[in-house]
C-alpha cells in the first residue's frame, strides 16, 4: 500500500463544527519527519527496538467495554481535547504519554508526549505501518492549536484532536488525525495512511481498547500539574449510510482504569471529561 495517496480523501472524516477540514500533511510531514530525525540524532529511540514504542501503564484512564469496542463496522473516530500543560512538573524523569485510540485495532495513537521536564509535545504513532512513529510538533509548532478550556471546567490548556478510521475499499483502510486551528476554527488534516486489514483485524483487541488515559512509565508520581480528557466524544459508521451522531462517553460504554502510581481525580464527569494531578 501507498503511504500517502491522492484517494486519502478529506470527506472521509465525520461532520464535525467548525469550518471544513483542509489539508496539512505536507507541511506536518516536512516538519514532523525533521523533527523525528532530530529525536533520534539525540538518541530518543535508543530503547525502541524498529521504533516501536515502549509500552507503559495507564497511570489513569478510560478503558472501552468490550460491546463498545466493535460498535461499529465501517469507521470510527474519537474526538476530545486532550488537557496537557506546557510542562508536566513534578518528578517525572522519564516518558509520560497522554493518549487515546478510537477503537479500531490498526488505527493511530495521536498522543502527548513528555519526556521528564521538557516541554509537551505532539506525536502520531500508527499501529498499520511497519515503522509507527510519524513525526511530532514541537509546543512551539502547537502555538495555533493550544487554548484554554471553558465551562464546565475552565481554564485549562487543551489541544482538540479528531482521529479516525474508515473503510475505504475491501479490506483496505484510512487512518486520518486532525488537529483543530482554533484561531480559524478550523480542522486540519495532519496525517493519513492507507493499509490493508479486515474487519477482524480492526476488532481483535490486540490495540484500541484504550480512550483518553495518562500512560506512565514510573512507580510513583508527585507533584505533577494536572493531565487529562475533556468533552470526549465518538461516532461510527456502518454500511453505506451517513455517520452516527457523536456520542459522549459515558459509563454504560467504558470504565476507569487506575494503576494508582499517584494520580487522584480533580474532577470526573464519568467518563467524557475528567483531569488528574499527582
Amino acid at each position: 500500500m501507498t503511504e500517502r495517496p491522492d484517494s486519502a480523501k478529506l470527506d472521509l472524516l465525520p461532520p464535525t463544527s467548525g469550518e471544513p477540514p483542509v489539508d496539512r500533511r505536507t507541511e506536518f510531514e516536512e516538519r514532523g519527519k525533521k523533527n523525528l530525525r532530530h529525536k533520534k540524532a539525540k538518541g530518543a529511540f535508543a530503547a525502541r527496538p524498529t521504533d516501536r514504542r515502549l509500552r507503559g501503564t495507564a497511570g489513569f484512564g478510560i478503558y472501552y467495554r468490550p460491546a463498545f469496542m466493535n460498535d461499529w463496522s465501517m469507521a470510527t473516530s474519537l474526538q476530545w481535547d486532550c488537557l496537557c500543560p506546557e510542562f508536566v512538573g513534578g518528578n517525572v524523569t522519564r516518558d509520560l504519554y497522554i493518549t487515546a485510540m478510537n477503537r479500531a485495532a490498526k488505527g493511530a495513537e495521536a498522543l502527548i508526549w513528555y519526556n521528564g521536564q521538557s516541554q509537551v509535545e505532539f506525536w502520531i504513532f500508527d499501529w498499520a505501518q511497519a515503522l509507527p512513529w510519524q513525526g511530532c510538533l514541537t509546543f512551539a509548532q502547537l502555538a495555533d492549536y493550544r487554548f484554554q478550556s471553558d465551562q464546565p471546567h475552565p481554564g485549562y490548556e487543551v489541544i482538540r484532536i479528531l482521529n479516525t478510521t474508515a473503510q475505504t475499499g475491501p479490506d483496505q483502510w484510512t487512518n486520518q488525525v486532525c488537529l483543530l486551528n482554533i484561531g480559524l476554527n478550523q480542522w486540519e488534516q495532519m496525517y493519513s495512511y492507507v493499509y490493508g486489514a479486515t474487519l477482524a483485524e480492526q476488532q481483535s483487541g490486540a490495540q484500541g481498547y484504550w480512550g483518553p488515559t495518562v500512560e506512565t512509565f514510573e512507580a510513583n508520581y508527585h507533584g505533577t500539574q494536572p493531565l487529562g480528557a475533556l468533552g470526549t466524544q465518538l461516532c461510527r459508521r456502518d454500511g453505506v449510510g451517513p455517520w452516527s451522531p457523536w456520542q459522549q462517553l459515558g459509563p454504560a460504554d467504558s470504565y476507569v482504569e487506575d494503576a494508582h502510581v499517584g494520580f487522584g481525580p480533580i474532577f470526573l464527569d464519568a467518563n467524557y471529561a475528567w483531569a488528574v494531578q499527582s
